[in-house]
């Protein structure tokens, strides 16, 4: 799965925002990209099991 390039692009300017200007200088796309599908899977799981424990 690949983030938009507009996706990556707000990634970039949301670490830079958390993590200071130069958080993300050493990244390529592929590494943001990449960092993107971590913290989307993980949202996922989570409201995953939001879901399953609210019955």
């Amino acid at each position: 799965m690949k983030l938009s390039v507009n996706a990556i692009k707000d990634l970039r300017i949301s670490l830079q925002k958390s993590y200071g200007p130069d958080f993300d200088a050493d990244f390529t796309d592929e590494e943001i990209n990449k960092i993107g599908l971590l913290l989307l899977v993980s949202l996922v799981e989570v409201l995953k099991k939001e879901v399953v424990n609210r019955d």
